[in-house]
C-alpha cells in the first residue's frame, strides 16, 4: 500500500467515525502520534519493506481510536484536577508556614531557605503519589486503543508489527540522549510489549473460535 492509498484508507477510516484528520508523513519519529486537533503524524519508517499494509492500518487504527475515545481530552482534565489539588496543597502549606517564620521572628534568608525546602518536599511527594496515577491512565488509553484497531483490521496485524518493533526502537535510541529519554516515557505511559501481545492473541484465539462456532 503505497502512502496515498493509505493517507485515503486512514481518512475512511476516520470518517466512518465521525472524525476530520489531515494526514502527514514525517521523518521526525519512529512510531505514529496523533494530535488533539486531528493531526496524525505517520512516520515514513513505517514505509520499510519489513511492514506490511495490515501493520501500517493496525497503526494508523490505533491512532484513530485515541481521537475517536478523546484520550487526549481526557488526560488533560485529569492532569488539570491535580495540577489544581497542587496549588491547594501548596497553598495550605506554605502559607501558614510563611506566617509562621515571620511570628518567630526568622531572617529573610533562612525563611526563604526553608519554605524552598518545603515547596520540594510538597512537589516530590505530591509526584510520588500522581505519576504512577498518570501512567496508568495512559496505559489504559492505550491498551484501549489496541482493543479497537485489533476490532478494525484484526489482532494479528498488530502482534506483527510489536514483533518487529524492537529494531526500530534500538536505532532510534542511538540517535542520543533526547531520544533515550523520549522511549524510557513510552516505556512508562504504554503497557509492555508482551502484555499488549497476550491480549492481542487472547481476542485473535476468540476470534477464530467464533468463526469455527459460525
Amino acid at each position: 500500500m503505497k502512502k496515498t492509498s493509505f493517507k485515503e484508507w486512514l481518512e475512511k477510516i476516520a470518517e466512518k467515525e465521525g472524525l476530520k484528520i489531515k494526514v502527514r508523513f514525517t521523518k521526525d519519529d519512529y512510531t505514529a502520534r496523533v494530535r488533539k486537533d486531528g493531526t496524525m503524524e505517520i512516520p515514513e519508517c513505517l514505509f520499510d519493506k519489513i511492514f506490511t499494509s495490515e501493520e501500517r492500518k493496525a497503526i494508523g487504527a490505533h491512532e484513530i481510536a485515541h481521537l475517536k475515545y478523546r484520550h487526549y481530552e481526557r488526560e488533560e482534565k485529569w492532569r488539570d484536577k491535580k495540577f489544581l489539588l497542587l496549588f491547594f496543597v501548596l497553598s495550605l502549606t506554605l502559607l501558614p508556614l510563611a506566617i509562621g517564620l515571620t511570628l518567630l521572628g526568622f531572617d529573610g534568608t533562612l525563611s526563604t531557605v526553608v519554605i524552598i525546602g518545603a515547596l520540594f518536599a510538597v512537589v516530590i511527594q505530591f509526584s510520588r503519589q500522581v505519576l504512577p496515577q498518570y501512567f496508568h491512565l495512559k496505559r489504559s488509553h492505550e491498551l484501549e486503543a489496541d482493543k479497537y484497531a485489533a476490532e478494525t483490521v484484526g489482532p494479528a496485524p498488530q502482534i506483527s508489527y510489536f514483533e518487529k518493533s524492537d529494531r526500530l526502537v534500538e536505532e532510534w535510541r542511538k540517535k542520543g540522549l533526547r531520544w533515550r529519554l523520549t522511549i524510557w516515557y513510552r516505556k512508562k505511559t504504554h503497557p509492555s510489549k508482551s502484555e499488549r501481545i497476550e491480549r492481542l492473541k487472547l481476542r485473535e484465539t476468540i476470534k477464530k473460535f467464533k468463526e469455527t462456532e459460525a
